[in-house]
């Protein structure tokens, strides 16, 4: 048997040392007792992989900045780092990992890449302990990495999870759950053997009981709702197939991407440009067009045979059919000096739909 204790000021001793002596890894033992490993929620895109877009680095992805903790250690990425996978040169795909490490050994924490892996769960040993941000797939003979195939798995606590707390709090929903089951069984077998009034008083009771549950429901979603809108700060974009606004589900306040009424603007396709590119093209800039008409200089150059019934192909020649210089002669036949002539006008110039494939779904963007 062992006691154990701490933490207390040291005295020193007549040699120099002193008589109580810490270990960092005896500090990370007692802060892992009260902060729970993850990443930090707030804001929501804390170490979240994403693509880069650039056109330069098309197997480069962006860790963003943010904090995440393990066993009692803490870890800061304080800017956006760029991390660049080799190709996929096989003849089929492979799938990396993208990890925040503690490694005990080397005695830091930092963030890993393991290519073309055969288990993406993370590993937590003696030596390291792993969170998982994200997988990502190449594909095979891939020329870049595709935005698609990047799986974030921060939220998932098999693999990461957030730190939602100081202390992590028990699950009081399935607790009272549990209680309130084995509370309602009991009841069943000794009403019946209860007075009227005894068992109509233990039922006020047990509605009392319900009120409390349901209080605690209410503080769940309370704090559900409060989670939602950390993930989804101003200026966020919400797509859903239901006609639901946000607001009424979570809060915030919410306006409708192409409006709310039949009067506002005309469905749109969302534009994604690089946050980096220098261009005018900026955040809630609108354009484009469901149809176009195509002016003359728009049209593709290109000419036009005249044909008779026979489809020969026809071409103007000076004659002396008539009086005067100005009579050409259309024939199929070779004669000196052909010009040529034109056919007529045709089309009406309406507009056109260009509208690519579409699925409808609904929008809407966080203002406060």
């Amino acid at each position: 048997m062992a006691e154990r204790s701490g933490f207390f000021s040291a005295k020193q001793n007549e040699d120099g040392s002193y008589d109580r002596e810490y270990l960092a890894d005896e500090f990370a033992e007692y802060f892992a007792n009260f902060i729970s490993n993850g990443v930090y929620v707030t804001p929501a895109n804390q170490l979240k992989v994403t693509y880069s877009g650039a056109p330069d680095k098309l197997f480069t992805v962006i860790v963003k900045k943010g904090k995440a903790y393990i066993d009692g250690f803490w870890y800061e990425l304080t800017e956006d780092m760029e991390v660049t996978l080799p190709a996929n040169t096989s003849a089929y795909a492979i799938k990396d990992v993208i990890r925040c490490t503690l490694d005990r050994q080397e005695r830091k924490v930092s963030i890993t890449v393991e290519t073309n892996v055969t288990s993406e769960l993370p590993r937590n040993n003696s030596a390291v302990h792993d969170l998982v941000l994200s997988t990502i797939i190449v594909q095979a003979n891939a020329t870049k990495i595709n935005a698609e195939d990047i799986t974030d798995k921060r939220a998932d606590k098999t693999y990461c999870g957030f730190v939602s707390g100081v202390v992590e709090q028990i699950d009081t929903t399935e607790l009272f759950q549990q209680y309130d089951d084995a509370f309602q069984e009991w009841f069943n077998e000794i009403k019946g053997q209860l007075s009227t009034d005894a068992a109509g008083n233990l039922q006020k009771q047990i509605g009392r009981l319900a009120d409390l549950a349901t209080q605690n429901k209410d503080n769940l979603v309370a704090a559900i709702n409060e989670l939602m809108l950390a993930m989804h700060p101003i200026g966020s974009v919400y797509l859903s197939y239901e006609p639901t606004d946000p607001s009424e589900l979570f809060g915030g306040t919410w306006v409708g991407i192409t409006g709310v009424s039949s009067a506002d603007s005309d469905p749109r396709f969302l534009y994604v440009v690089n946050p980096n590119n220098p261009s005018d093209w900026i955040s809630g800039k609108q354009g484009g067009s469901a149809t176009k008409t195509l002016t003359i200089s728009e049209l593709p150059k290109h000419s036009h045979y005249v044909l008779d019934s026979a489809g020969r192909q026809l071409a103007l020649y000076k004659t002396n059919a008539g009086g005067g210089t100005n009579w050409d002669l259309a024939s199929y036949n070779t004669v000196n000096a052909p010009t040529n002539i034109h056919t007529d006008y045709a089309g009406a110039g309406k507009e056109f739909d260009i509208t690519p494939p579409y699925e409808v779904v609904y929008g809407w963007k966080r203002i406060a």
